[in-house]
Formats: structure tokens, C-alpha cells, sequence
């Protein structure tokens, strides 16, 4: 816990060398750790460039036996990453055209990794994709999504990757206003069909759509309602969220009444 004091200055580690077994996180390549304190169940977070790997081992083969619901919540997790990232204040040119390729890798691998864990060629590609977003993390943090995760995954341990995939068409939803070309498209790297002419509105709708689609239907994620967690339970939430630290990130204001509206719809199909 020492690690979350900022004033604390951390050495460098000289030689680290990370070895991946999941496709989800990327903390291979991030400068992000997170630890739970016991005390008051809350995700702290840690920023230490100093313990960046100096080499990362991607094997697909140590992902060959993952099982499907692990791999769905970890590929979500990293197309959070890289959906978060796109949309973040934080984002530039270079950071956008990552963030859609570890989008358009997991679009067309994830769901072959899911009916077919020894399919190699797409682990391979689901792990790169997750390399990827991890590495985007140093450079355009993530948004409110994440802030929603880390909040009630700490409260009521519902797994990262579902949490983040659960919140993240609020989350475009709440952005469209400020990042509708992005939301747009994202939606197209999913698949979405526009009608010629459409409003922006319109255009998110069918973007949110489309991730729910890849999230419940091709890869069939597991239901919120299965976590039986009540909607007046989550929102009590609303004020952590709002002061959670990757919220700040968000292009738009994540206020009290905003955090509330996100977890009215957190995990609506």
C-alpha cells in the first residue's frame, strides 16, 4: 500500500521481464498496478514508470487451456483498454490508430479464441491486441468505464473484464455528445451499418448496439443479472465513481447526477 503515496518515489526495477498468461490487462507493457486495500475494499491505483518491463514474452501457447468465460472477460478488458483510450482526453493520431487496430484484432479473433481455445492463431492475435492496449494505458490512461470497474469490482467482486464490458455502452453513450465521430467509429469497427444521413444521436445508438451485440451475442458474455446485485445497490456508488481517478479522464464532466445515470444502465442488454 505504500506504493499508492505519490510523495513516496519509487526505484527503478532494472531487468524486468514479463510473461503474460492471460490476454486482458497488457500490464506487460503499462505503468499501471493496482491493489486492493482490505481496510475499505477500494482499488488503489499506481503509477510507476519505474517499473515498466524492459521486455515482455508474448507465448500464446501459455493461453491455449484459458478457459472461455476468462477469456471473454479478459479480451473485454482489453478492448476497454483501447475503447476508453480512443476516447479519452488524453488521446492523440498516433494513440488512435493503436487503439483501433487492438479494436478491429479483437473484433475478428476474440469470438475464435472463445468457440476454440486451441485455435493458436487467434490467441496469438488476442494477446497482441492486449499488448497493445496495455501499452496505450501510459499514454491515454482510461475513462469513466474503468472508474465504474475498479469501484464496484472492489465492492462486490464482479469480475474486471465483465465490469468494464457491463459499463462500457453508458460510457459511449455519455461521451457521443462531445465524441460522436469516435463512438461512430468504433461502431464501424464492430460491424455497424449506418443509414445514409443519420444524426449523431442516432449514430451512437447504433454504435452502443453494436457492442452489445459482439458483448452478448457473438461472444456470449455472462449476464450482469447473474452477479444478483440490486440497481439501488449500485447506486450508492455514484459518489466514488465520480472521485475515482481515471474519471477525470472522461471529455466529458463525470458529476454526482452523471455517475448516477451510468449505473442506472450499468449491464442493461
Amino acid at each position: 500500500m505504500e506504493y499508492t503515496d505519490p510523495a513516496k518515489p519509487i526505484k527503478p526495477c532494472a531487468g524486468m521481464i514479463s510473461i503474460p498468461t492471460t490476454a486482458g490487462t497488457g500490464s506487460e507493457m503499462s505503468n499501471a498496478l493496482v491493489v486492493t486495500d482490505e481496510a475499505s475494499s477500494r482499488k488503489m491505483t499506481v503509477l510507476a514508470d519505474p517499473a515498466v518491463s524492459e521486455y515482455a514474452i508474448l507465448d500464446p501457447d501459455l493461453t491455449l487451456t484459458l478457459p472461455a468465460d476468462m477469456t471473454i472477460a479478459c479480451g473485454l478488458d482489453a478492448f476497454g483498454h483501447a475503447a476508453e483510450g480512443y476516447l479519452s482526453r488524453l488521446s492523440s493520431p498516433v494513440t488512435d490508430a493503436v487503439c483501433e487496430k487492438v479494436m478491429f484484432l479483437l473484433y475478428n479473433y476474440l469470438p475464435r479464441a472463445v468457440r476454440d481455445g486451441s485455435d493458436r492463431e487467434a490467441r496469438e492475435r488476442v494477446m497482441v491486441a492486449a499488448n497493445l492496449a496495455g501499452w496505450m494505458l501510459n499514454n491515454t490512461g482510461t475513462i469513466v468505464g474503468h472508474s465504474i470497474a475498479h469501484v464496484l469490482g472492489s465492492q462486490y467482486h464482479i469480475v474486471h473484464g465483465d465490469a468494464v464490458a457491463y459499463a462500457l455502452p453508458s460510457v459511449m453513450e455519455f461521451v457521443g455528445p462531445v465524441r460522436a465521430n469516435k463512438v461512430r467509429e468504433i461502431g464501424q469497427i464492430l460491424g455497424a451499418a449506418y443509414p445514409q444521413g443519420a444524426p449523431e444521436e442516432q449514430t451512437t445508438v447504433i454504435a452502443c448496439r453494436s457492442f452489445k451485440d459482439f458483448r452478448d451475442r457473438m461472444l456470449g458474455m455472462r449476464l450482469f443479472e447473474s452477479y444478483g446485485l440490486s440497481r439501488e445497490e449500485l447506486l450508492t456508488n455514484a459518489q466514488a465513481v465520480a472521485q475515482e481517478k481515471f474519471a477525470g479522464n472522461t471529455p466529458r464532466t463525470v458529476d454526482l447526477e452523471a455517475a448516477d445515470s451510468l449505473l442506472r444502465t450499468f449491464g442493461g442488454r
